[in-house]
């Protein structure tokens, strides 16, 4: 072992031993309070002990059984009443307040004429006094401490009893509870199939003609509408063209049926009557009465040519107005105008009807559209109807199962054949106290004696900030201590803490005495 090593050791050892001395020099200096001390607390404890109540605790255990022969034959019919946590169940209901008054009443606890404040407190100190745990896997045990031990008994006895009453009795309410929810679900559930069936049939026959055609169909009779228009549109689009080639033709045969016309017949007459005036003119002079006549006769056609004219422009004007082709009087007097006139007419007549059928086609079309949309709606919203009616029937017949389910579960509840409660151990008439008793106390009391003194002297040591220790001043202050002057006694001091130390020794002596004395007549029934 090194020499550093030893050196710290040996330090703390010094340590401690000039710490032990200090302690032992102050419980010297304070023996006469150390003594007073071990005294009063010994036999204040001890004193305590004797007036200490005793405490006598009685049990009783209640077998919980989940199966039995029953069970076996009713699995997947019956669903027995589970306990998950038993202890805090019987907990519960023995703490609950009907249960506490009754078993006040029935243990003799209370009276008629007790106030009601009174029956409080008690029910109060009878939650203290009673524990309630599992002390098995199917078993509940209750126990209850008291003063009488007949007393502790009989109330014991009456809580395993209430417990199993109100058990068996809050089982069977739970089982008919459940039977009456769900039968209630069951009447629920009937009305809405039927209200949905009702809706359906409705339904289906508001709705029967949409109902039976199929998608297939619908988009047949679209496409084939879709197909007339458009073979109609074409169809309307010749039609108009022919039409207007007709109107371009009247107009042609009209231009060309003007050199024939009224005017036509004046020009030529005018040209007749001018070769005659030429062939006069060479015969006779200007003033020749038949030259004159003729030249009258050619006034006379120009005018009627510019009259013609002036009426020809006031028609084509008017019929420009009107949007229409002017022609001629004595155009219309042409063959060939004629048939180009009946062959637009029966053009114009095609293109209404075209017209008319097109917009009958695009109405069926839209009227298709919107009977596919309704079709969708409906058959949708009877897709809705039967899935609900689908789920909601599940569910009934799933009900009417669990309905059957809970009769025999609560008639199991009723004839007590599936979850059942038993008395497993009775309650018994305790002989010894439980808790502390004077033995302890006694054990204790001389514990507390010593130890309590000694705890006052080492905080006294620990707390005290003189200085009692010369290594001390060497450690806090860093100065050597040449020596230390230790209190010598004279021989009157000697004697006189001998006789004190024996005086000591005595009240030590005759407290045990008194101490041993207190046991053993306790134990001996004396005391």
């Amino acid at each position: 072992m090194s020499l550093p090593f030893r050196r710290g050791c040996s330090e703390v050892d010094t340590a401690i031993e000039e710490r032990l001395r200090l302690i032992l020099a102050e419980a010297f200096v304070h023996r006469r309070l150390l003594v007073a001390m071990f005294c009063v607390v010994s036999l204040g404890v001890l004193v305590v002990g004797l007036f200490w109540p005793k405490q006598y605790q009685s049990s009783t255990t209640i077998l919980v059984e989940e199966s039995n022969i029953i069970q076996p034959l009713m699995e997947g019919r019956a669903v027995p009443t589970q306990v998950r946590d038993r202890a805090q169940q019987a907990r519960d209901l023995i703490f609950s307040r009907s249960v506490l008054l009754r078993v006040l009443e029935e243990a003799g606890w209370v009276k008629a004429d007790t106030p009601p404040l009174e029956q409080e407190r008690l029910m109060e100190l009878l939650k203290r006094r009673t524990t309630v745990d599992n002390s098995g896997t199917n078993l509940i045990r209750i126990a209850f401490k008291d003063p009488d031990p007949e007393r502790a008994r009989r109330t014991v006895e009456v809580m395993g009893r209430l417990f199993i009453e109100d058990s068996m009795r809050r089982k069977s309410e739970e089982s008919r509870r459940a039977y009456d929810f769900i039968d209630q679900q069951v009447q629920e559930y009937l009305t809405r199939l039927n209200r949905i069936e009702a809706q359906l049939k409705e339904f289906r026959s508001r709705n029967a003609g949409l109902e039976a055609t199929s998608a297939g169909e619908a988009s047949a009779r679209i496409t084939t509408l879709r197909r007339q228009i458009e073979d109609t549109e074409l169809a309307l689009a010749e039609e108009r063209i022919r039409r207007k080639s007709l109107e371009k033709q009247l107009s042609g045969e009209a231009g060309v049926s003007a050199s024939i016309s009224r005017e036509g017949q004046y020009r030529s007459q005018i040209a007749e009557l001018n070769s005659q005036l030429d062939g006069l003119l060479l015969k006779y002079t200007e003033t020749h009465p038949d030259v004159i006549r003729l030249r009258h006769q050619i006034a006379d056609l120009q005018a009627q040519i510019e009259r013609e004219r002036v009426r020809r422009e006031e028609g084509k004007r008017r019929a420009r107005t009107r949007g229409e082709t002017y022609v001629d009087d004595n155009v219309t007097l042409s063959p060939l105008y004629q048939r180009l006139r009946t062959q637009l007419s029966q053009s114009k007549t095609q293109i209404a009807t075209l017209e008319t059928r097109l917009k009958r086609y695009r109405r069926s079309l839209e009227e298709e559209l919107e009977r596919t949309r309704r079709m969708h709606d409906v058959q949708a919203r009877i897709a809705e109807l039967n899935r609900d009616y689908e789920v909601n029937r599940q569910i009934y017949n799933d009900l009417l199962r669990r309905r059957e389910n809970a009769r025999v579960s609560m008639n199991l509840d009723v004839e007590h054949k599936g979850l059942s409660l038993e008395v497993y151990e009775p309650a018994y008439l305790p002989l010894k106290p439980v808790g502390l008793r004077f033995l302890h106390f006694a054990i204790v009391g001389l514990l507390l004696g010593i130890v309590v003194p000694l705890g006052i002297i080492l905080a006294k040591v620990e707390l005290d900030p003189r200085i009692r220790l010369a290594s001390v001043i060497e450690q806090q202050f860093d100065l050597p201590v040449i020596s230390e002057v230790p209190h010598w006694a004279t021989r009157e001091e000697h004697q006189r803490v001998h006789a004190e130390l024996k005086r000591l020794g005595g009240v030590i002596a005759v407290t045990l005495v008194v101490y041993i004395g207190l046991g053993v007549g306790r134990f001996a029934g004396v005391i």
